[in-house]
């Protein structure tokens, strides 16, 4: 079946009447849940402003920097992989760093607009008092750079730019005190670049910052708060979900009010957590970032890490630590667990190769794509390698499959080089 064809039918099938089961009316209200999300974030920037979708789809009419593959047409061309049931979880087994390289790759990279090299290269743009090329531009990454006298200045991907990166010279980052890590780069996750694609915001000690690429205003909001270390916009557009190892803070954009969030607070609609009987927990929250629900993913008990990302269609992705069932019968440690919110939650894990060059947390979930695929960071040493290698993956979490999709570039320590971190 074509993926045109099967589009549309999904689309299709959306408001059928379910067959009258004894749980109809939960699965109903569930699935209508889903559809008011949907409708509301269409309503509010388009279906192209819908986060890993990306609002920067690539038109041959304009200019800008594409992958150079062919696209495919063909819906199954992912690898797929090896498969293993756990009790209530699915298992899809990665293969090994090396290997990655011979996947194919994505058969729709122009949907994408992420190229085949990804980073901020050597050849900016500058910002200027009117942004750089009007409302119709739109981020489709961030990168971090290093300014000369210290600090990092932010670079933006703006594939329907004048020009396709573009550095806010006037932007001036420190870097933040993580607990674990101590004194690292301003983090950047999945809500850095808002749902509109056209504002980004970065957590500093003390305060946030708010870059609009409309027209290259700086907003920036102090917080009384000397360890903010994440900073991400909520779903209803204003709010920015700012956070320390202490506290959550709601900043309103639009009036500037700041405010401590008295529960739980994260800038996207789902997340995974761990808690203290260890079990694995999918919690839901509101437009504005405050916890709503809480619910057990079934069949796990493996340790979230790192920032969860979220879509349209309640999934949700983490990267995680496998519980000891799950390690013990696929002989792997850690992965990316996602989960649907929905009655059944339906558990699925991205095994990572437990191999000589693959570090902890190897794997980061960064943005979901189109037809439930998401977008992940692989990271691997090779020999003497003093940096990590990083690639760009997709992931078919129902048809288990796996496609290239970019190669990262290497970080560099030089003035003006790429960090390495960066966010889609």
């Amino acid at each position: 079946m074509s993926t045109e064809l099967r589009d549309l039918l999904e689309l299709a099938s959306e408001d059928v009447t379910e067959v009258d089961l004894a749980d109809r009316a939960w699965q109903a209200a569930a699935a209508e849940r889903r559809v008011v999300r949907r409708r509301v974030l269409l309503g509010a920037g388009g279906l192209a402003a819908a986060g890993a979708l990306a609002t920067v789809l690539v038109r041959g009419d304009e200019r800008a920097t594409a992958p150079a593959t062919t696209p495919s047409t063909d819906p199954d061309a992912g690898a797929r992989l090896d498969e293993q049931v756990v009790g209530s979880v699915r298992v899809s087994m990665a293969p090994a760093a090396l290997d990655e390289a011979f996947l194919p790759r994505y058969p729709d990279p122009g949907l994408l607009a992420i190229p085949q090299v990804l980073g901020p290269g050597t050849d900016h743009g500058v910002f200027g008092p009117d942004g750089v090329a009007g409302v119709d531009a739109a981020i489709r990454a961030v990168f971090l750079v290093n300014a000369r006298g210290g600090g990092f200045h932010p670079v933006l991907y703006l594939p329907r730019g004048r020009s396709a990166m573009v550095a806010s010279t006037d932007v001036r980052l420190v870097t933040v005190q993580d607990d674990v890590s101590g004194a690292v780069g301003p983090v950047l996750g999945p809500r850095t670049i808002d749902d509109s694609r056209r504002r980004v915001v970065f957590a500093q000690p003390d305060r946030i910052v708010v870059l609009d690429v409309r027209d290259g205003s700086v907003l920036t909001l102090p917080l009384p708060d000397g360890d903010l270390l994440h900073a991400g916009w909520a779903r209803d557009g204003h709010t920015v979900v700012a956070r320390s190892g202490a506290a959550e803070w709601l900043v309103d954009t639009r009036t500037q009010e700041v405010r401590r969030a008295d529960r739980p607070a994260r800038p996207d609609y789902e997340d995974l957590a761990g808690s203290p009987d260890r079990t694995t927990l999918l919690r839901s929250f509101s437009g504005s970032g405050m916890l709503s629900d809480t619910k057990d993913v079934p069949g796990t008990a493996a340790e979230p890490y790192g920032e969860s990302v979220a879509n349209t269609e309640a999934w949700v992705a983490s990267g995680v630590y496998l519980d000891q069932a799950l390690a013990e019968r696929t002989g792997r440690y850690q992965g990316l667990l996602v989960g649907q919110d929905d009655l059944s939650i339906s558990p699925r894990v991205l095994a990572t190769p437990d191999e000589v060059g693959v570090p902890k947390e190897a794997y980061r979930p960064l943005g979901w794509g189109p037809r439930d695929t998401l977008l992940l960071e692989s990271r691997s040493f090779r020999g003497s390698d003093r940096g990590a290698h990083r690639r760009i993956l997709s992931w078919d979490v129902i048809g288990a499959r796996l496609w290239r999709v970019a190669e990262v570039e290497p970080a560099s320590d030089a003035p003006s080089g790429f960090t390495g971190l960066y966010a889609i």
